[in-house]
């Protein structure tokens, strides 16, 4: 992987910065999260009603910028915190890349990082990071679990865009039996349409993707007037020959002097999949999502929302959250 690393990070041609100053800089980045929720879950080993807190996906880092006309390499460096265990930082939640851009040439990232099959979904998700879903920090319900998680030994390029359109092609692995990435999407001031397909191998590097044979996303997002409606549906293969579904449809509207509102609904058809008690789970679903968050302070919201996920057979997941994030870079 190093040696791919070196190569991959010479493609953009030397000429794009070879006769331009050069400056170093840094981003610095915290974000803080808590929340408490209670849960009860009736699955078929019985009901589960319990009331847990979580830090919600908190983490620290930065990056790292040589900045060379208008090319731009980056390090970029994050770790999981947990102030609420026994290990402030959590080694072994750690995130770490390389990159090199140029709006000419497009960018090229190399390392542990999120895959452009789960940024599609990530980015029209109103509820991520928080308990709304199977999860206590990541996706709500109507999204696979590939929509989370960092994956290891990826390499991606991202094109420029032209005409509206933006291409990215992917691989992970460390060798020839590793993950194929293909995207297309288009987008303007009020809408972005795209795809993302996924071709597994036989040993699936992209996180939380291990069971599965190739995946593909097809998503929208529409700005109107003050509301932002998100869709995004998958359609999944997977190792024990099923045809897994997911949907999820969402909308998000800010309201002055408050902090915005959100609501989602999800379906999901055929899946295996863990509850947020840790419990699996085999069949469909469908749920409802309402939340409401308010800016507390600049970059920090406070938030209230609840979720309802009906299960085959009468069984069913329940989630009550309050919580807060905030989130500053310097």
């Amino acid at each position: 992987m190093k040696t791919l690393t070196i190569v991959s990070l010479l493609v953009l041609p030397v000429s794009a910065f070879a006769n331009q100053s050069c400056e170093p800089d840094y981003k610095l980045n915290l974000r803080l999260a808590y929340a408490l929720g209670y849960f009860d879950v009736d699955n078929l080993s019985g009901e589960d009603a319990y009331r847990k807190t979580s830090n919600n996906a908190s983490r620290v880092g930065g990056s790292v910028l040589l900045k060379c006309g208008t090319t731009t390499f980056k390090y970029s460096y994050h770790t999981a915190i947990d102030f609420m265990g026994d290990h402030f930082i959590d080694a072994d939640k750690i995130i770490s890349s390389y990159s090199i851009s140029d709006p000419e040439y497009g960018s090229l990232e190399v390392g542990k990082m999120n895959t452009a099959y789960k940024l599609a979904g990530k980015q029209g998700d109103p509820f991520w990071d928080t308990p709304a879903g199977t999860t206590f920090a990541a996706n709500s319900f109507g999204f696979s679990s590939m929509t989370r998680g960092f994956t290891n030994d990826s390499i991606f390029y991202y094109s420029p865009k032209m005409n509206n359109l933006k291409a990215n092609l992917g691989y992970t692995g460390t060798n020839s039996n590793g993950d194929i990435h293909l995207g297309l999407e288009y987008s303007n001031e009020a809408d972005v349409l795209g795809i993302q397909y996924v071709d597994l191998g036989e040993k699936p590097t992209v996180a939380n993707g291990s069971n599965n044979k190739n995946a593909t996303r097809l998503y929208y997002r529409k700005k109107l007037d003050d509301w932002q409606w998100s869709s995004s549906y998958e359609h999944i293969n997977t190792m024990r020959s099923g045809k897994d579904e997911y949907l999820n449809l969402s909308v998000q509207k800010p309201i002055a002097n408050f902090g915005r509102v959100a609501a989602a609904i999800g379906h999901v058809s055929n899946a295996d999949f863990k509850l947020i008690n840790g419990s699996r789970y085999s069949g469909d679903g469908q749920s409802l999502t309402l939340g409401a968050f308010y800016n507390w302070i600049k970059g920090g919201e406070l938030y209230l929302l609840g979720t309802y996920i009906d299960l085959d057979n009468g069984h069913h997941q329940k989630n009550l959250a309050l919580g807060f994030n905030y989130h500053i870079d310097f």
